[in-house]
């Protein structure tokens, strides 16, 4: 039960409002960059198996 309740504050602390979230968006926004290049990649070898 100890362990829950210190995974609990953990969880609210991570989503408090006085939290500046401006680092988090820019690292989310490069890890979707970052697939959507890897898709572009694997779309374009698919294209070239199937030609």
């Amino acid at each position: 039960m100890r362990n829950l309740a210190s995974e609990e504050g953990g969880v609210h602390r991570r989503f408090s409002l006085r939290r500046n979230r401006w680092a988090d968006v820019a690292d989310f926004d490069r890890r979707v960059g970052e697939l959507e290049q890897r898709r572009v990649s694997l779309n374009d070898e698919l294209d070239a198996l199937t030609e």
